[in-house]
């Protein structure tokens, strides 16, 4: 997925070349390079409005605007100004083995970066009453600190428009970082 004219484009950082490398060459590591995560509450969660502390969620959190394209045998990054989840799954477990088998075999699929999918998000009900949001995303894009960043941030919005707390405060640039990696390697580049 191409980005539009105009749209500042970066090389991968060290660490997303080294992914990338074990996407392309390694087929045990595969699975290394996206992040399966899930939490559970059994506080009640409004899905309808946790869909809209998602789509808030992705315009603070710039990484899952983070998109991906191949050029010449080069990879490239770029962020888009504006990503929005129309639908987001929502699935009712009965059984913990279904739950299981269900996730499982999301977590098995490829996420499929180079055509603009980056992450995977379910809501569902658990099989013993509770409340989850599943991601699956790509490597490139978070680590697995920076996915329990987003479910904090994230309940965190909810709670903001569910019940009027104050709004969680606003999370680092992503694109500062990459910004700041690639300088790195550029001045090593000089010496």
């Amino acid at each position: 997925m191409k980005p539009k004219a105009g749209t500042e484009v970066f090389e991968l950082i060290p660490s997303q070349k080294m992914i990338n490398f074990m996407l392309k060459y390694s087929f045990f590591h595969k699975q290394v390079i996206q992040i399966p995560m899930s939490i559970v509450t059994h506080t009640p969660i409004d899905f309808d409005v946790l869909k809209k502390a998602l789509n808030i969620e992705i315009e603070r959190n710039d990484c899952m605007r983070l998109r991906f394209y191949k050029e010449h045998g080069e990879f490239y990054q770029y962020f888009l100004d504006k990503y929005v989840v129309d639908d987001v799954p929502v699935v009712t477990f009965s059984t913990e083995e279904e739950q299981q088998a269900y996730l499982t075999a999301d977590a098995r699929r490829p996420i499929r970066h180079l055509k603009g999918e980056d992450f995977r998000i379910i809501f569902f009900r658990s099989f013993d009453g509770g409340y989850g949001i599943y991601i699956n995303i790509t490597h490139l894009c978070m680590d697995a600190a920076a996915v329990f960043v987003f479910f904090s941030d994230l309940l965190g919005v909810y709670d903001h428009l569910k019940n009027g707390k104050p709004m969680p405060r606003p999370l680092g640039e992503y694109k500062k970082t990459i910004r700041k990696e690639l300088a790195i390697v550029a001045d090593e580049k000089k010496m």
